[in-house]
């Protein structure tokens, strides 16, 4: 690593390129190619805003747009299986949909190409498991610098790139019921298409995967095995989930010194009402006698977890008055 740094300190004499080049942790000459098409690079991942509400066909085409590239870098090259780089393009969208490497060995055959199949699961092994998801975190971090640079705005959507590269899967809201513990991809990529949501946080997905009863997963189609499977997954996660810390979010909440406010101690509990006509961006705030306190605005968007007042629990951690009569509440919203 020493050596690294010190080889691009000597070789590049720009700090900011140097700075640059220390975050991708390619070789030198890759990080040059990703410079000299880093203005095409950084427009992909700037479009990359609606990804998600895209065909299945538009998403893997956006991933492959990026992932051609990558995998022209040095670095990213597979070892011993060279042979198969004239069909990464098809091997990548087939991973993407959801195939096996049988079924892309099959795929192939049907298109008059002999591929073997252990050939394929070699190179998803060593190219799709580890140095493509790489390269994309690398060039994540690179790109997200740049646009910091330039005042320009990159979706956070694409810090999901490695994952959905590394679980073969289009759908960041399918990737994310794998990590859930979902086996199979074709049964996430199928539950996936029946979430309603803007994709904010991996909590809000987790806390709709976890509520889903049979009764939704026989409309969605799925056979009575990948119920089956579906209910297993969800049971192991809901432990895992009851045995960590639960999601925690802590709010300061400001009062006016003309606020006429009940008499409120530390570790009360109060009651949170999203205000419906603005579900993603306010919320009020009630004593558990009904007493309001006031209504309040956050500039991120209001978890899915928090139009449910049941599924919260919030208390206050902190009052403060200031000079010039002031008040401020520091509460914590726990997810139950």
């Amino acid at each position: 690593m020493f050596a690294r740094l010190r080889y691009i300190h000597n070789k590049v004499r720009s700090p900011l390129q140097r700075r640059r080049f220390y975050q991708i942790g390619l070789p030198i000459s890759d990080c040059e190619e990703i410079e000299r098409h880093q203005d095409a690079l950084l427009a992909l991942y700037v479009q990359a805003t609606n990804y998600q509400a895209r065909d299945s066909d538009a998403r893997c085409l956006h991933l492959l747009k990026i992932a051609e590239f990558l995998l022209s870098l040095n670095e990213l090259q597979p070892r011993n299986l060279e042979s198969m780089n004239e069909d990464r393009v098809r091997i990548l969208y087939l991973w993407l949909q959801g195939y096996t490497p049988q079924e892309m060995a099959e795929d192939f055959a049907n298109g008059g190409k002999r591929l073997r199949a252990d050939n394929i699961s070699s190179y998803v092994d060593q190219v799709f498991d580890y140095k493509l998801p790489w390269g994309f975190n690398a060039l994540g971090i690179y790109l997200n610098s740049l646009a910091e640079e330039r005042a320009e705005s990159i979706s956070p959507i694409t810090s999901y790139f490695p994952s959905l590269i590394k679980y073969g899967i289009h759908d960041v809201v399918a990737s994310a019921l794998l990590t859930f513990g979902l086996r199979s991809r074709k049964v996430a990529l199928k539950v996936a298409t029946n979430y309603r949501h803007d994709v904010e946080s991996v909590s809000d997905i987790l806390f709709w995967f976890l509520r889903l009863k049979r009764t939704e997963l026989v409309l969605m189609g799925l056979s009575g095995g990948q119920i089956e499977a579906f209910l297993v997954a969800q049971k192991n996660a809901g432990v895992q989930t009851s045995n960590e810390t639960r999601t925690k979010y802590v709010l300061n909440l400001n009062f006016l010194p003309d606020a006429t406010l009940p008499s409120l101690a530390v570790g009360d509990s109060l009651f949170m009402q999203v205000t419906r006509e603005e579900a993603t961006t306010s919320f009020s705030v009630h004593t558990l006698s009904g007493i309001t306190l006031g209504s309040f605005y956050i500039k991120e968007s209001i978890p899915m977890s928090w139009q449910n007042p049941e599924n919260i629990e919030v208390n206050i951690d902190n009052i403060q008055q200031f000079e010039g009569g002031q008040i401020e509440l520091r509460v914590t919203v726990t997810e139950v």
